[in-house]
Parts: structure tokens; sequence; C-alpha cells
């Protein structure tokens, strides 16, 4: 998983993360902690085709089937 700094949104720090799914394809999701430590996922997509090259660049995965 590569994970991004934390950013102001909404009044609340938020983290964005590309991450691989159980089908071995790249996910975008942008997440915020609560209060009582509970993570919300705020939203998560398939990453485009720059965030898949980003995400190849950072650890070396390589999507072998795009969506």
């Amino acid at each position: 998983m590569a994970t991004s700094d934390g950013f102001l949104e909404n009044g609340e720090v938020r983290h964005m993360h590309l991450c691989i799914d159980d089908d071995r394809r790249v996910l975008f999701m942008v997440t915020t902690m609560r209060d009582d430590e509970v993570v919300r996922v705020v939203s998560i997509r398939l990453a485009s085709e720059e965030e898949r090259g980003l995400f190849k660049e950072l650890t070396g995965y390589a999507e072998t089937h795009a969506s």
C-alpha cells in the first residue's frame, strides 16, 4: 500500500491510499480517522492509469489486466 501525507479537507485530516483488492486491481481510497479511533472510508474507486503508474513506480507492482 502507498499512503499520502495527511491533508485537511472538510475540517478533518484525510489520507489517500493506493492498494490492491482481492482481484489484484489497484484501487484509490481516501480515509479519515474518527474520534473513537475508527477509520472511515471517504471514497474508494479503481485507480486511474496515472495512479496505477505511480503505484508501480512506488511498489514495483504492475496490474496485469486493466478494468
